[in-house]
């Protein structure tokens, strides 16, 4: 039996991404984003929880009792105080997304006002993934509801694909990509495995889960692999062509999510980093008498 180390007291300080903070106030500065705001009528928001959160199902201790558990566990791990409701959806899609509900008057940080945040999961994990995946899946987006990403990333979602236009893309997209990599941060305190956390990308990419599940069987066969493999992509990635690298800046500037392959790369090298220097800080303040550990099953 392992244990994970709960996070008492955990900031979202202790893993932001450093640029988040800047690319996040030049997004809420710019006008179009305000304008883009003001469009959230309640009217949309009604329309969109009545056709997109009606195809929903809430699940319960009743109906899913062990995943509810680990959501419950990863809210005590990160130091959460709530435990937001988690619906699923029918999707072959790799998808466990924080939303909020929003009222209809703004705070002052130019947002509507969080009324309640939830998640919503695909079938597909659901079915396919295991433990550590669950527990790294729902840290992301539990830390996505602790940094205030949800606002945006609802917000964009409300809006929908005709609205984009009135968006500054490269400053939206900027802050995203960078808040992925916050709460990629926020999974991996979680589920306390990189070989988790890896093998939730890699799947991303297309690698099935039986063979990603084999390749990084120990700590030293993941190291082994994810140094390797990442040598070898960003390698080929400076070897790219004008036309490559053309479509890579599409890719950056229209998609909401960073280039898979890219996203890994930052989390290894803060698991390498930061992470590694985190938990030992965290084992110190243990040592010296803090609340520190809740028992889980190795998968």
């Amino acid at each position: 039996m392992e244990k994970r180390m709960i996070w008492k007291g955990l900031q979202v300080s202790d893993f932001i991404h450093p640029g988040e903070v800047e690319a996040r106030d030049a997004l809420i500065r710019s006008a179009a984003f305000q304008k883009a705001v003001s469009l959230l009528s309640g009217a949309s928001q009604m329309l969109n929880r009545t056709v997109v959160e009606g195809t929903y199902i809430q699940l319960s201790k009743e109906t899913a009792p062990r995943v509810i558990k680990i959501l419950e566990d990863v809210c005590r791990i990160l130091d959460w105080p709530s435990v937001p409701a988690l619906y699923v959806c029918r999707k072959m899609a790799q998808i466990v997304t924080p939303f909020c509900r929003m009222a209809e008057t703004s705070s002052g940080s130019g947002f509507p006002e969080t009324k309640e945040n939830y998640l919503v999961m695909s079938d597909y994990v659901l079915r396919n993934f295991d433990e550590d995946m669950l527990y790294y899946s729902f840290g992301n987006a539990v830390a996505m509801i602790m940094a205030g990403h949800v606002k945006i990333t609802t917000v964009a979602a409300y809006m929908g694909s005709s609205l984009w236009t009135a968006v500054p893309q490269m400053k939206f997209k900027q802050y995203l990509h960078m808040a992925d990599s916050t709460s990629d941060r926020g999974g991996l305190l979680a589920c306390q495995s990189m070989a988790a956390a890896a093998r939730c990308h890699l799947l991303e990419m297309g690698l099935p889960l039986g063979l990603s599940r084999r390749l990084l069987a120990t700590p030293r066969m993941m190291e082994d692999f994810l140094e390797q493999y990442l040598k070898e992509a960003l390698g080929e990635e400076r070897r790219m062509n004008g036309l490559n690298r053309a479509a890579r800046m599409w890719i950056d500037a229209t998609y909401m999510e960073g280039a898979a392959g890219g996203m890994l790369e930052e989390l290894y090298q803060w698991y390498r980093k930061g992470y590694r220097k985190l938990r030992e800080r965290y084992r110190e303040r243990i040592r010296q008498g803090g609340d520190g550990c809740v028992q889980r099953k190795t998968v």
